[in-house]
């Protein structure tokens, strides 16, 4: 075993160590110092600096674009699969303000119409073009801790197209140029006062007390061709067919479009009543279609 005794450290060894703990204390309180107020200067100059109101208008005409294109498709869902672009056009109009966009304070939008053209069952489908126009108020957003902004305006242009027996979530959504101001857009604006989706529906209540009440005064003898000229009267925008087998009278009317039917019966004398219990896939295309032999093809009903 050595017991060589241990020289003792040199005094330059002691400075150095001394000095190395000294800047480790003073780089921690420099951290612990400077950073948070670097931070809150920073965030002090955040929150001077006002947000670019022309970018928020911006991002709100892109929001309510968006809105747009899931509403349009909803006329759709709720259709017998084929709608015009003027149906749609219909739908774009919102209430402001919408609770699924962005709560923009002092921010005005205007949506326009600029025109429509097609239907949902041909090639380029139902097309509907529209104008977004947000104006941003500048101004405080009135709560601590908050950035102004600065005033802002945005005007957006977009074309809608909705396809053929489209589900989609929402329809499809392009940027498209915006015509000058005061001049019209590709496509017409001008309604159809004979548009089809403007008849009124076959299976309403009023069509249905109606049917119930032709059937009602047509006796066990009438004929098919009497009853059938009373439809045509009573549902001139409609298409109405009847059929006799023995004591049973049946009678369909058909609206604008192929699933909106309506199908009433009157067996012997007994009170007429509308029929329902038949599958409603028989109604498509290339089924058997909207009339009185529905009551038949569903032979356990009855």
């Amino acid at each position: 075993m050595d017991r060589t005794p241990r020289k003792p450290d040199p005094p330059s060894a002691g400075r150095s160590r001394g000095r190395t703990t000294g800047l480790v204390i003073a780089w921690t309180l420099a951290v612990v110092i400077v950073v948070p107020v670097v931070a809150v200067v920073g965030y002090g100059i955040y929150l001077a600096t006002p947000q670019n109101g022309d970018r928020i208008a911006e991002r709100e005409a892109a929001d309510t674009a968006a809105v747009i294109a899931d509403e349009a498709v909803v006329p759709l869902h709720n259709s017998n699969g084929v709608l015009h672009a003027e149906q749609i056009a219909e739908s774009v109009f919102l209430e402001q303000p919408d609770p699924r966009l962005a709560d923009e304070r002092n921010a005005d939008v205007t949506v326009e119409v600029l025109g429509w053209d097609g239907t949902t069952n041909e090639a380029d489908g139902a097309r509907v073009d529209v104008r977004i126009e947000v104006v941003v108020h500048g101004g405080s957003a009135g709560a601590l801790f908050t950035r102004d902004r600065s005033a802002g305006h945005a005007v957006r242009c977009y074309r809608l197209t909705v396809g053929y027996y489209e589900y989609d979530e929402a329809a499809g959504l392009a940027p498209i140029d915006c015509p000058a101001p005061g001049s019209s857009g590709e496509f017409s604006t001008a309604p159809d006062p004979a548009a089809p989706w403007k008849v009124e529906s076959a299976s309403s209540p009023k069509n249905e007390k109606r049917l119930l009440g032709l059937l009602s005064e047509a006796g066990p003898d009438s004929n098919e061709a009497s009853v059938l000229a009373a439809l045509e009267e009573a549902f001139p925008d409609h298409t109405v067919a009847v059929r006799r087998e023995g004591d049973e009278l049946a009678a369909s009317v058909m609206g604008p479009g192929h699933r909106d039917c309506l199908v009433g019966v009157r067996v012997g004398d007994d009170e007429p009543f509308r029929y329902t219990d038949f599958p409603r896939v028989q109604l498509e295309i290339g089924e058997l279609g909207c009339v009185p032999g529905l009551y038949w093809s569903n032979v356990t009903a009855h």
